[in-house]
């Protein structure tokens, strides 16, 4: 499995990066562009792993989630290396660079622990937007004249995924492996809750999957299925589980 560690920020705030992403296109601009239930911060990219490299890097993420929850804020559009030869569009941060810095440093030590080797780049607290497979075109207008609405770039950071990544012709499709609430974080509850105060959905939760006991990582020696919109209708009862269902974070 192709595994990464990420913060999404809730729908609200990943609507109003994708409305920016979109005042910065032009038709043939050699971009590509993420889709906006794709966009994250990524706080460490593993690579490869089986099954047992995912459980450990579960584990790794929850004793580094051990901090309190935060508030953090979107902040102006930038580039790597720089604006003029544009490789990577992302939007920075204006509150929660460290707080999230710190969290990813945290995680390091944790996987350092589990045996994992150091990340190959220091962590720097930016949500990647697009790709820029043309460098030559000079991006400072177009970045310094678009903003994030500021109304929407507020939100709490409560959790990190544990992410699994697959290529299609589509695009890249994202699967949660494991989920690493902060403390102080929004538990998961059943049912379709509303997206309020930039903190995550109360949609997006776990549920015991009795079909698949002892294949899928546990909590609390239970084996846990995240409940799909593929699979189950929002705010109806399962037909497998009998529990009330829940879109959860399998992005396709």
């Amino acid at each position: 499995m192709r595994i990464f560690l990420a913060v999404f920020p809730p729908e609200a705030v990943q609507g109003a990066v994708f409305a920016a992403a979109g005042a910065l296109k032009k038709p043939g601009d050699g971009v590509s562009w993420v889709k906006r239930e794709n966009l994250h911060y990524t706080l460490r990219f593993m690579g490869e792993l089986g099954a047992d490299g995912v459980r450990r890097v579960g584990e790794a993420a929850d004793v580094a989630a051990a901090g309190a929850a935060f508030t953090a804020a979107l902040g102006p559009l930038g580039a790597f290396p720089n604006a003029r030869r544009a490789r990577v569009l992302w939007a920075g941060m204006t509150e929660g660079a460290e707080r999230l810095t710190a969290l990813a440093r945290a995680l390091e030590a944790a996987l350092a622990r589990n045996g994992f080797d150091q990340a190959d780049h220091p962590f720097s607290a930016h949500l990647t937007i697009g790709r820029v497979r043309d460098p030559r075109a000079d991006w400072t207008e177009r970045l310094e004249a678009v903003r994030v609405d500021p109304a929407a770039a507020r939100f709490t950071v409560d959790r990190m995924c544990v992410m699994e990544s697959r290529l299609s012709p589509k695009g890249s499709i994202y699967t949660v492996r494991h989920e690493a609430r902060l403390s102080g974080g929004r538990r998961c509850r059943a049912g379709v809750g509303a997206d309020q105060g930039g903190v995550y959905p109360s949609r997006r939760c776990m549920l015991p999957d009795p079909r698949t006991a002892g294949s899928q990582p546990t909590q609390g020696g239970r084996s846990w299925h995240r409940a799909s919109a593929h699979t189950q209708d929002r705010g109806t009862r399962s037909a497998w589980s009998g529990a009330a269902s829940c879109s959860g974070w399998s992005c396709a």
